[in-house]
């Protein structure tokens, strides 16, 4: 599999806050292609989300261009944006985000929501699917607050990848985990990027940085 290619071209974000602006990514340039796991790296402050959000369609640009495949995004084309995402991205977040009060299967099958024509059979067996290749099927009846840290991360990864996207943003996916979760953790990133997947992960961890293919530090495109 070759898998999908990102080309973001002189971007630049601010954020404004009363008459505060603040320069966040400046002129910054990037390739990501392949099905390769990226790490991304940076203190706190230097855009490493804004760059996961951007690239996920989740905030515009002061300028720049962005690119999918050689395809130009429109950023401020809301409903191209979240049609990119649902159909081609998984996003993966530190503390989970998933609805306490709704089972591990029902998490997962949230963004099966907007699939036109699924059957309830077919929904089923994609959420069990998911749920087998994290290990955690005998937990789909489970409430969030039955689990512990690692395996809420394993559902949460099973749900964002229940639609088989061909990017997978992941913002700190081990920053609340022990070691050896953390560990647990990145071994399925590396799976998922082997199998086609283009993988870009923010960590803090230098160590699980140091496995990965690539390594992106942000601190100079900060304005």
């Amino acid at each position: 599999m070759t898998g999908m290619e990102i080309r973001l071209k002189n971007i630049c974000k601010t954020f404004k806050k009363g008459r505060n602006i603040t320069k966040v990514l400046e002129n910054f340039n990037a390739v990501f292609q392949g099905s390769r796991l990226y790490a991304i790296q940076g203190r706190s402050g230097c855009g490493k989300t804004t760059l996961l959000n951007i690239i996920g369609g989740l905030c515009g640009v002061d300028s720049g261009e962005y690119f999918v495949d050689n395809k130009k995004m429109e950023l401020d084309h809301m409903s191209a944006m979240l049609d990119f995402r649902r159909n081609h991205v998984g996003i993966i977040v530190q503390d989970f985000a998933l609805l306490p009060d709704r089972s591990v299967f029902a998490n997962v099958e949230l963004p099966l929501k907007h699939v036109e024509g699924l059957k309830r059979e077919e929904r089923r067996q994609m959420v069990m699917e998911s749920l087998t290749r994290l290990g955690m099927e005998g937990k789909a009846r489970s409430l969030p607050v039955e689990l512990s840290g690692g395996e809420k991360q394993r559902v949460a990864i099973a749900r964002a990848m229940i639609r088989k996207p061909e990017l997978l943003l992941a913002d700190e996916p081990t920053g609340s985990l022990d070691a050896y979760n953390a560990e647990a953790v990145f071994d399925i990133m590396k799976q998922i990027a082997g199998n086609g997947t283009l993988v870009l992960m923010v960590t803090h961890d230098r160590g699980l940085a140091g496995q990965c293919e690539e390594l992106l530090e942000m601190e100079r495109f900060m304005g």
